[in-house]
C-alpha cells in the first residue's frame, strides 16, 4: 500500500512552478486521467505516488478507496 498524507490546500506546500501552486485547481484528476482538468475546488492536499496534488471531494474519495486510507477532517 502506498502512503498517504493529507494536508491543507497552502501554496507553502506545492512547489510554486507546480500546476497545483499556480492554478489552485484540483490536479489529481490530471494524473489519475492525462489531459483531464477538474474543474472542481480543491478541499485538500495529498502527498501520495510520488508528488503531492489538490484534491476536490470525488478525488479524495478515489483516493480513499485506491489507497485504503481514513478520510480526511475537511
Amino acid at each position: 500500500m502506498a502512503e498517504v498524507e493529507w494536508m491543507t490546500t497552502d501554496a507553502e506546500n506545492f512547489d510554486r512552478r507546480s500546476i497545483s501552486a499556480r492554478e489552485g485547481r484540483c490536479t489529481w484528476h490530471g494524473e489519475s486521467r492525462p489531459g483531464e482538468k477538474c474543474s472542481e475546488s480543491p478541499v485538500t492536499g495529498v502527498r501520495a505516488s510520488g508528488g503531492r496534488w489538490l484534491a476536490c471531494e470525488r478525488a479524495v474519495d478515489q483516493i480513499v478507496e485506491q489507497y485504503s486510507v481514513a478520510r480526511p477532517v475537511l
